[in-house]
């Protein structure tokens, strides 16, 4: 008896202790093991802005059409070719007119420079020869015309310069016949004293030697005035050069004037023609194009298409229970999963808890919610697979941790809670 009482002592003890150990070591665990506490919601992924529509404002025929709907793009990638025969006319003339104006830019410049001969740039040789050669042949006219001008004044100056080298050579010849009549006078000076010439001798010679005097005072006199006219003329040859020059600088600086006002309307003509190039202004998705015809007509200020935009950063809005507000705030941690893509193969995507709306909505079916707005860390899983405005998500927002023994105890609380209560 007492054998039998032992085995099953000893059977009581083999299969119970193993158990209160497991159970004690599963207790010790579990209050230690930590779990994720997290508040589940569902969305979708919504545009990082408002839809963009692409309009044209010069109109033309469509040439080329790039891509189609659905087709993702990126910021300033052409989604289509426009033409306008009358715009590119209208350019072509305003360029013409633009290389004119430097072609005489040019010519104008070179005739302030007193140069002799003129070039001009291969391309505008190139591009309008037959003003080139027009021009050439204005400069050539002008500078025969400028050269002539001041030949003039300088032809004045030597014959100012002639006619003082003239009084000079008559004032030192008249020096002389004066000397010569002085010598002559005293002679006869005396020889009228001695009464051997008549006095009417003596008059005639007097009266010659006061015309010699007269003479050589009237050309000493000259001599300042025509050295003050070759002066004048001098200034007058600098005077006509300075009036051909100021001329030449104020035509030069009106034609700048004009030259800058086409280089403005030429830029802004330039940036019309890039309006034949309807381009996405984002990276987004095309989501309508309103011409789909290659040789279609479009109207200043048409539609051509929408683009619905797509940032480097992912947004989800996503739907909380009114009964999880308390444990959502901004900036915990959330899980994503696309469930367009399989999460066992592709895996989750990570992100933040942006902001939480301010009040509550109700959809038709009576369902409150908040809408918690989650910016992801990547916007896409690869290159060839994008996350795309409108794919439905699944989120789970990170709102604390709790060990494993705590939820084992929660219901165990809610019976306790609930026990002594009555409804």
């Amino acid at each position: 008896m007492n054998r039998l009482f032992e085995e099953q002592k000893w059977n009581y003890y083999v299969s119970v202790i193993p158990i209160m150990i497991f159970f004690i070591i599963f207790l010790i665990w579990a209050s230690f093991s930590e779990v994720d506490e997290v508040v589940r919601g569902e969305g979708k992924v919504v545009p990082s802005g408002q839809t963009k529509v692409l309009q044209n404002f010069e109109g033309g025929i469509i040439s080329k059409i790039l891509l189609t709907e659905g087709d993702k793009v990126k910021k300033g990638d052409v989604i289509y070719n426009l033409s306008n025969a009358f715009f590119k006319a209208d350019l072509k003339t305003k360029e013409i007119e633009l290389l004119s104006f430097e072609a005489s830019a040019i010519r104008l410049k070179s005739s302030i420079a007193n140069k002799k001969s003129i070039e001009f740039p291969q391309e505008m040789k190139d591009k309008i020869p037959d003003i080139i050669e027009n021009e050439k042949r204005i400069f050539l006219e002008d500078l025969e015309n400028r050269t002539r001008k001041i030949e003039i004044e300088k032809d004045k100056v030597s014959q100012k310069k002639l006619a003082l080298k003239e009084a000079e050579n008559k004032f030192d010849n008249l020096s002389l016949e004066l000397n010569l009549a002085q010598s002559n006078m005293s002679i006869l000076e005396n020889l009228y004293k001695k009464k051997v010439v008549s006095r009417k001798e003596y008059l005639s010679e007097l009266s010659k030697k006061q015309s010699i005097v007269t003479r050589l005072d009237e050309t000493r006199n000259r001599l300042p005035i025509l050295k003050e006219e070759i002066e004048e003329a001098k200034k007058r040859v600098e005077s006509v050069k300075s009036e051909i020059r100021s001329k030449l600088l104020k035509q030069y600086s009106s034609l700048k004037i004009e030259i800058n006002k086409l280089i403005e309307k030429n830029r802004a003509n330039k940036d019309r023609d890039l309006r034949k190039f309807v381009v996405s202004p984002v990276n987004g998705v095309i989501n309508k194009l309103y011409f789909h015809t290659i040789g279609g007509i479009v109207k200043p200020g048409d539609k051509m298409a929408e683009i619905t935009p797509i940032d480097d950063t992912l947004t989800i809005e996503a739907k909380i229970k009114t009964s999880d507000r308390a444990l959502v705030w901004s900036g915990q941690d959330v899980s994503i999963e696309i469930t367009a893509y399989d999460f066992s193969k592709y895996g989750l995507l990570k992100g933040k808890l942006v902001s939480i709306s301010p009040d509550s909505f109700e959809d038709r079916s009576g369902n409150v919610f908040y809408i918690a707005k989650i910016r992801a860390n990547d916007y896409e899983f690869a290159p060839d697979l994008p996350i795309l405005p409108g794919m439905v998500a699944n989120v789970n927002i990170l709102t604390g941790k709790k060990t494993i023994i705590e939820y084992i105890l929660k219901p165990l609380k809610n019976i306790k809670r609930n026990a002594l209560s009555e409804q």
